[in-house]
């Protein structure tokens, strides 16, 4: 009896390790055909880092769904207000995922990821480097006192998600800077325009921190959809 019950359990055991074996097979092989869906479809150098959630993984083919997916690329093309930019260091991870046919739908998204000044300066149309503190140095041409001026202004980056701009409050004349004429507390509050930073369709910015090695950006994103297979 005890002999019966002892392979019973082997037998279950070796079952059980090859259904396993199997599961994440067949998760590995989706994992593989979404990271080239991603590749093709975002316009990616190579293929990203994908790893989907969800066990039994063979479950999915009966739902049509899984949990969720995390997704991370060394560098991202993406469109923010009319201007082609880069965020690198990109990391996603997503709520359910639906499959309907040859299209995944992602019901959202979060989204982080790292913009350089450069690419910030070209949203602004205007030089910008980090101030330190969190503050922004925006360089501008202005006319003023009849002269036409480099005006060095550094400002704190307030995040205004419904507007899709970065507001520079608290501008302050960059000492280093300065132009040879004087320039009002008024003049600057003109100068320091916001910065336009709308994302296309569903994709918002959630979050837009500065410091010595780029803008680390956060973003929603819902109800996307792309084609797989």
């Amino acid at each position: 009896m005890r002999k019966a019950l002892l392979v019973t359990l082997i037998v279950l055991a070796v079952i059980g390790a090859a259904g396993w074996f199997g599961d994440n097979l067949l998760r590995r092989a989706t994992e593989g055909e979404a990271a080239s869906a991603l590749k093709s479809s975002l316009g990616l150098s190579r293929e990203p880092d994908v790893s989907i959630d969800g066990f039994p993984f063979a479950l999915s083919l009966v739902t049509k769904s899984v949990p969720g997916a995390r997704v991370g690329a060394a560098s991202v093309p993406v469109t923010v207000s009319g201007h082609d930019v880069r965020l690198t260091g990109v990391r996603v991870q997503t709520g359910r995922i639906t499959l309907d046919g040859s299209t995944a739908t992602v019901a959202r998204a979060d989204a982080t990821g790292v913009l350089d000044y450069g690419s910030l300066a070209e949203l602004a149309g205007v030089p910008i480097t980090y101030a330190g503190d969190g503050r922004l140095k925006v360089t501008y041409a202005a006319q003023l006192a009849g002269q036409q001026v480099q005006v060095g202004v550094t400002a704190l980056p307030v995040l205004d998600a419904k507007a899709g701009t970065i507001r520079l409050t608290k501008p302050e004349l960059d000492p280093e800077s300065a132009p040879s004429v004087p320039v009002t507390a008024a003049q600057l509050a003109k100068l320091a325009a916001p910065i336009p930073v709308k994302l296309p369709g569903s994709a918002k910015l959630t979050a837009f921190t500065p410091s010595e090695g780029g803008v680390a950006v956060g973003a929603t994103i819902s109800d996307v959809s792309f084609p797989v297979g």
